[in-house]
């Protein structure tokens, strides 16, 4: 409620609205031109995620809802949700929760791009249990060659996670296909 003074200032095509008694100051700036990829894909995307076991064994699908939001400096933060996988050959799989940063643009390809491997330190909760025994069940990094790409699609996005774990000795492949469901 109320009104409070602004400041406006720039051009006509790039024109900035200071609000110096809104939460502290508060600078709202617009830009001529379409949004940046990056910005375009910001969202929570809903679709189907299919989970390959090296190279013979599945498709394992399951409906999951992946995030997906920008950085100032035009990369892509994903965030994939924790989710089960029944009957592998390695037994019912429970993947952590990961939030793979950084993931940026790669022109000549159109896609989003990022190796994470080991270079991020990153570690995920990983689960694989065959007739009630626990083979693994811990916090693991991922391997060096493990990487993900995000391409925007006519519908949506498609991720592709390609991941292990040191000493595995095969890899996850996933790939997830998602519409907007909320963000734009």
């Amino acid at each position: 409620e109320g009104t409070y003074d602004a400041i406006l200032s720039g051009d006509l095509t790039n024109p900035t609205i200071s609000l110096p008694d809104v939460m502290g100051g508060t600078t709202i700036s617009f830009y001529l031109g379409e949004a940046p990829l990056a910005c375009q894909l910001n969202g929570s995307y809903t679709g189907t995620n299919s989970l390959m076991v090296g190279d013979t064994f599945g498709p394992y699908t399951t409906e999951l809802t992946y995030k997906i939001t920008p950085n100032p400096d035009g990369t892509l933060n994903v965030e994939i949700p924790e989710y089960g996988i029944e009957g592998t050959p390695i037994g019912d799989l429970t993947i952590g929760t990961v939030t793979i940063k950084g993931v940026y643009y790669e022109e000549s390809n159109d896609i989003f791009t990022r190796p994470y491997g080991q270079l991020d330190e990153l570690t995920i909760h990983f689960k694989a249990e065959k007739d009630g025994q626990a083979s693994m069940d811990s916090d693991y990094s991922f391997s060096e060659d493990s990487y993900i790409t995000v391409k925007k699609t006519d519908t949506g996005i498609q991720v592709t996670n390609s991941f292990s774990f040191p000493r595995m000795p095969f890899p996850i492949v996933t790939t997830f296909e998602g519409t907007i469901a909320s963000g734009k």
